[in-house]
């Protein structure tokens, strides 16, 4: 792939910080279930990547009058796009409380629904695959 694929990195070290992002994020489920947390990984390895934000907590995502800001740009990858989407639905799980449990639920499919309708480059059945393997994410974080 040619070095202009990647704006921030080239591709060696944008390998090499995938592998820092996923062995933080993904450490405890290594620990725990290592042979599946690799499928997952070698599988994300062998999709089409695109440019992914990379830390979804919430301290790096401001909402205000509708609109949504990101901050902390340093982990933006060329990558699976379900380990993104994976990251930051585990993160946003976090928030789920019994008060607002019917809000995050609604949010959760509200979510789910916009990514299928706003993505135009790619196939329904393509962005099924993403969410599908995004799901896998959440569970390894």
């Amino acid at each position: 792939m040619a070095q202009d694929s990647y704006p921030v990195r080239n591709e060696e070290e944008n390998n090499e910080h995938i592998s820092f992002i996923l062995d933080f994020r993904l450490r405890g489920s290594r620990e725990v279930l290592p042979k599946k947390t690799q499928e997952i990984f070698s599988h994300s390895k062998e999709v089409e990547s695109s440019m992914i934000y990379g830390d979804w907590a919430s301290k790096n995502v401001f909402v205000a009058n509708g609109n949504i800001r990101l901050v902390d740009f340093e982990n933006l990858v060329r990558f699976d796009p379900a380990f993104d989407i994976g990251y930051a639905l585990a993160h946003w799980a976090l928030e789920v409380s019994e008060e607002n449990r019917p809000e995050m639920t609604s949010f959760f499919r509200d979510f789910e629904n916009s990514y299928l309708e706003s993505s135009q480059i790619i196939s329904e059945e393509e962005v099924n695959e993403i969410l599908k393997r995004a799901s896998e994410y959440v569970g390894a974080m």
